[in-house]
């Protein structure tokens, strides 16, 4: 018996440094550095107003584009935005409201069901400076992260934790800033990743 406990309480003791170590890693590329943030004026109607418009996509894919290009710093994206997903066969745990128990029902659009689901969106720099690790398929190509208005496919890559729940190649109703998008599964994290945000080194 003393046995098991002994070697519950070393597991334990090694998940947590593992941790530990992949929050150190996640913070390090950023010491030493100046980090801006950018934020909006969009809350309550003005936010539904500006989502409300076709050409809400195109603006924000327009600032961004335009960040990359002209900004001579590092552009550094992460940011927690629920997407709607077309029967979700995933757990209630991955619902966007989870945490806070506010749940929401399903919605129809275009006959579609849609459940808003936990999602980060990511640019190139986050994979890069967080050392981010792909357990199956692949990570972004940079063509992928240049958004075609006339071309609904986006890629996805799902955490692990919906590894068998979801296959390779397998194509997802995406709802994402009331635009419909095919997302198409090119790979699974590797589990335990973290990432910066806004907030601090969060798992992803």
């Amino acid at each position: 018996m003393a046995a098991i406990v002994y070697f519950c309480v070393v597991l334990v003791l090694v998940v947590n440094i593992d941790q530990s170590n992949l929050e150190v890693n996640a913070v390090n590329h950023f010491k030493n550095k100046n980090l801006y943030q950018i934020s909006d004026n969009l809350y309550g109607e003005t936010e539904t107003m500006f989502f409300s418009e076709k050409s809400s996509v195109d603006i924000l894919n327009d600032f961004v584009t335009g960040l990359a290009v002209n900004f001579e710093s590092e552009y550094y994206k992460a940011t927690w935005q629920p997407i709607g997903i077309s029967n979700f066969k995933g757990d209630v745990i991955f619902d966007a409201y989870y945490e806070s128990g506010s749940n929401k029902s399903p919605y129809v659009v275009n006959n579609k069901s849609y459940k808003d689901i936990k999602s980060i969106q990511l640019n190139s720099n986050v994979f890069d400076m967080n050392q981010v690790q792909i357990s199956v398929g692949k990570k972004f190509d940079n063509d992928d992260y240049v958004f075609d208005k006339y071309n609904n496919n986006i890629p996805v890559i799902l955490g692990s934790e919906l590894d068998g729940v979801y296959q390779l190649g397998e194509t997802l109703d995406i709802l994402y800033y009331r635009k419909e998008f095919k997302g198409e599964i090119i790979g699974f994290l590797d589990s335990s990743q973290k990432i910066m945000t806004t907030k601090e080194p969060e798992t992803i």
